[in-house]
């Protein structure tokens, strides 16, 4: 091996490992699309702080401002915690709600290209609702990843990943104005990973009725992501924060991630730059 080429797949590695560090959270907090999570977890000791800010028009023809914030920590290669936390600058009158939660999320199978196996992971998270929206929700769920579609060069350096997203959910709702209950659904999502950092996600949640009530509305929503340097990056889109109010309100915000990433011996496929 030329001295060059050994140069170019050491390059590569170390690209490989700084963007693989982008895992975006969703508005719950655990690593993923933006309201339905993937089988990836943060990497080991990394750590993440995403803020947003988001607009829900709520049932009451208000229209809430909320500013959701998520801590991501990578306890293993497998284990990731979060925390999420949400304060509203709109009145309880007007339609504002503030959120607090966390949760967990393990993985028990890394996708793998080589072999063409999907990752899969588990996880939960719960989190209750004070102010015009009360109320307390469980998340359990298990969820799947694969890439269907991938194009790079000879080193792996360059390219992109399309990624399909399917998920299943036991949920529990308590409090508020509705009686308690159970469901168990199905999401699922899409997201097209560049290698440069750039990554278009697409998510849908569906509706939650029981007896002529509805719990959660079914939600689309998408986001375009791009990173601003090693550790910043940004995302822009449209989306039902928790599930609430109607689709196709502004969601932004700014991505921290810091954490040592040791260089592979080896290079394996790259499934794409953010881990989703």
């Amino acid at each position: 091996m030329t001295v060059l080429l050994r140069l170019l797949l050491v390059t590569a590695v170390v690209v490989a490992a700084v963007a693989a560090s982008w895992s975006f959270p969703t508005l719950y907090g655990d690593t993923g699309l933006v309201l339905v999570p993937t089988a990836d977890t943060l990497q080991d000791t990394f750590v993440s702080v995403a803020g947003n800010y988001a607009e829900v028009k709520t049932e009451n023809g208000g229209r809430a401002i909320i500013y959701p914030v998520r801590f991501l920590y990578g306890g293993s290669d497998n284990l990731e915690l979060f925390v999420t936390l949400s304060e509203s600058s709109t009145s309880r009158a007007e339609g504002g709600f503030d959120v607090l939660g966390g949760g967990f999320k393990v993985a028990l199978i890394q996708e793998n290209l080589a072999t063409d196996r999907p990752g899969i992971a588990v996880g939960a998270r719960m989190y209750q609702t004070s102010g015009f929206i009360d109320k307390r929700v469980l998340d359990a769920y298990v969820v799947g990843s694969k890439t269907v579609f991938k194009t790079s060069d000879i080193l792996d350096q360059s390219g992109y990943t399309f990624r399909a997203h399917l998920a299943g959910f036991f949920s529990r709702q308590t409090g508020g104005n509705l009686p308690d209950e159970n469901f168990y659904s199905a999401a699922a999502g899409v997201s097209y990973n560049n290698f440069n950092g750039t990554s278009v996600v697409v998510d849908y949640v569906p509706e939650l009725t029981s007896h002529n009530l509805t719990y959660r509305k079914a939600a689309l929503s998408f986001a375009l992501r791009r990173p601003l340097s090693q550790n910043f990056a940004i995302e822009a889109g449209t989306t039902q924060p928790f599930g609430e109010g109607s689709g196709g309100k502004l969601y932004a915000g700014l991505l921290y991630t810091w954490g040592v990433q040791q260089v592979p011996r080896n290079q394996e496929p790259r499934i794409d730059n953010s881990g989703y």
